[in-house]
């Protein structure tokens, strides 16, 4: 078996770093959607308290790294266990969450660096959230936890090569004992039937000298 070179083992861990990259940005721009859709609804069914759109985007892409990250881990656990009812009624639940997190964190964060925003409140960070994360979140987190699945795939093929490559032929180790188990099984089944044959001829020449 032939052992990746230390050049192949950093392109996967470029590749596994490029595709968690996509995923904080995938997440970002989650989270800023989630926001405006939900702000603008309010906003046009005369609900105040409430902000602009660009106020909204920039909360929600803020909070929807923290945010939609890790919920979008849920959604990977909710495709490997296959679709369901249940599932499906989690991960409306998640995506409404995931919005709601996304306008909460988002604001506190920018709230802490002393950030203008005009009197958007907690509550009304958390609703707007709320409401776009039901409208836009549920097909959007599964395809989240589509590219964490991918996150994930990276990651572990990342860690065999690198423990491929600086720990040495460690996997050809129990193939070869394996061969070599499975030669002495062979010999002792060949010693075994000669032996066999051996008894069967004496037999046969007692059987004839009687």
């Amino acid at each position: 078996m032939s052992v990746p070179t230390p050049l192949v083992v950093l392109g996967m861990f470029c590749t596994f770093l490029f595709t968690l990259a996509l995923a904080v940005a995938f997440a970002s721009a989650i989270g800023a959607v989630m926001m405006v859709i939900g702000n603008i609804i309010l906003t046009s069914t005369n609900h105040t308290g409430y902000t602009t759109s660009k106020t909204a985007a920039y909360i929600g892409s803020i909070g929807g790294i923290f945010a939609n990250l890790i919920l979008g881990f849920f959604g990977l656990n909710q495709i490997d266990s296959g679709a369901s009812f249940v599932n499906i009624i989690a991960t409306i639940a998640v995506s409404c969450l995931g919005g709601t997190l996304s306008g909460v964190i988002g604001r506190a964060i920018l709230v802490d660096r002393n950030v203008d925003l005009g009197g958007f409140g907690t509550v009304n960070a958390a609703r707007a959230g709320a409401l776009g994360g039901a409208v836009f979140g549920i097909p959007v987190l599964v395809l989240l936890s589509y590219v964490l699945k991918w996150v994930v795939q990276g990651y572990r093929k990342v860690k065999q090569r690198v423990s491929g490559v600086f720990g040495g032929n460690k996997q050809d180790k129990p193939e070869l004992a394996d061969v070599e188990e499975k030669g002495e099984q062979t010999l002792a089944a060949d010693e075994k039937g000669e032996k066999e044959i051996d008894e069967k001829k004496d037999s046969e020449k007692e059987d004839t000298k009687v």
